[in-house]
This record gives structure tokens, C-alpha cells and sequence, in this order.
């Protein structure tokens, strides 16, 4: 019984994403390229935030209170490379600058 409910419940997850992408209406007028990858990092941030939700809630029903804390920090650093992809570049060229 465990398993078609858990069954029923991400048959329902995947059709609210797959309503929510095909429902998606956004107007590309202009820089077609630059609004397509802006809405990407927008659905890729937000996907983010739901696993590292969901990673926090499995180690807090765990009682994991380390691995919990560790997924809060990754995973904000993970969103901040999301939301402002220069950061990468940034942190690669000063680690180079202490080699050079």
C-alpha cells in the first residue's frame, strides 16, 4: 500500500512540473537567446531550492543535525553560483592568482 501511494504522489509532482513548464508563457521579444537562458537560471534556482528543501527535510526526520547544516551551506553556495554565474569565474582566477 506504501509503495502506490508514494507512487500517486510523484505521479502528481511530475504532472505539476510538466503543467507548469508547458504553461509556462513567456514573451521573447528581442534577445530570444538572453530571455531563454534567464529563464532557465529562474527554473534552475527554484529546482534547487526544492532539493535542498527536500535534503534538509530527510535529515532533520533523520535527526542528522551535521549533514543538515552541511546541505544549508553547499546548497547555498550552489544557489549563489546559480543566480550570479561570474562567481565561478571569479573564484577560478583568484585561485590561479595564488599559483602565479
Amino acid at each position: 500500500m506504501k509503495i502506490k501511494k508514494n507512487g500517486k504522489i510523484i505521479s502528481v509532482l511530475l504532472m505539476a512540473i510538466i503543467f507548469t513548464v508547458i504553461n509556462s508563457t513567456n514573451v521573447f521579444a528581442g534577445n530570444f537567446g538572453q530571455a531563454v537562458g534567464e529563464w532557465f537560471l529562474d527554473q534552475l534556482w527554484w529546482i534547487g531550492i526544492i532539493a535542498i528543501a527536500l535534503a534538509v527535510i530527510g535529515c532533520l526526520v533523520k535527526r542528522n543535525w551535521v549533514a543538515a547544516v552541511i546541505t544549508v551551506v553547499a546548497g547555498g553556495a550552489l544557489l549563489v553560483i546559480i543566480t550570479q554565474p561570474n562567481t565561478l569565474q571569479n573564484i577560478g582566477t583568484a585561485i590561479a592568482n595564488l599559483f602565479n
